[in-house]
Formats: C-alpha cells, structure tokens, sequence
C-alpha cells in the first residue's frame, strides 16, 4: 500500500466509527414507527373519544366503551376494550349493563382518526366508522 493511501485509511475509518452509533439510532427510532395516539378529546358527528396515556373512553350517541393504551404502529392501532349499549328511558334499579368484549382499530393521520368498533361476541359486527379530529367538540344526540 502506498504512503498516500495509508495516510487516508484511519481518516475513513474514524469517520465510520464515528457516524456508526448514529445511524445504529437513527435505525432504532425509526423501526416500527411507534407511538401514542395524542391525549386529549376527539371529537365528531356521534362520537367522542377522551384519551389518557393508560387508555380511552369512547362516548357515543347511545352506546360507551372503554379501552386499553392506544399505541400506534405506522398509524394505525387495534386495541382491547368493553363496548355497552345503551337505551332510551330511565336505567331501572339492579339492570345490568348490556356489554360485551370489542376491538377499537383505526388510524390516525395528523389531527384526524378514523375509528371503528369491532364486537367480539356479535361474530365482528361493525359499529363505525366515525372520524374524529383532536380537539373537536363531539356532536352526540343521547338516546337516555
């Protein structure tokens, strides 16, 4: 090897070691592309969904749900939770709450989610899909 090129080679090579450990985290942080659904309301036409860091609570025209942390896998979540009918008229005394086992699956682009209700028990029947943007006034019409 000539003196020329020996004189290069440690150049190079201190400028790999050195951009090695950031392109090893660039790598990391970009597998997966996860995240959270942002807390706070989401709002729409007969829904509204509050979100917390530990999980949400879905509030509909005449039904509500709950579910599990909404974490998002390149912008779409498909997350565990209980999904309850409601009625018109007074709750009677002692009745029990229509519920049954759900998935809440969407995506989120930006402001904007698109969420729909898929009921375990029901064999996958569909409630949805509504889209609510973050920090929307939901327009609920109560069926109580």
């Amino acid at each position: 090897m000539s003196p020329a090129r020996r004189a290069r080679a440690p150049q190079y090579s201190g400028l790999v070691t050195s951009l090695l450990p950031l392109l090893l985290l660039a790598a990391v942080l970009s597998a997966g592309h996860k995240g959270r659904v942002e807390p706070g309301d989401w709002g729409g036409r007969g829904a509204r969904l509050t979100v917390a860091k530990d999980g949400a609570r879905l509030e509909l025209d005449c039904a509500h749900g709950s579910l599990g942390a909404m974490t998002l896998e390149e912008g779409r979540f498909d997350v565990a939770g209980r999904f309850a009918r409601e009625h018109g008229g007074p709750t009677r005394k002692g009745e029990a709450e229509d519920t049954a086992p759900a998935r809440y699956r969407g995506s989120v682009q930006g402001h904007t989610m698109t969420l729909e209700v898929v009921l375990e028990d029901e064999g996958g029947q569909t409630v949805g899909p509504f889209e609510l943007t973050f920090g929307s006034q939901a327009r609920l019409m109560k069926c109580r």
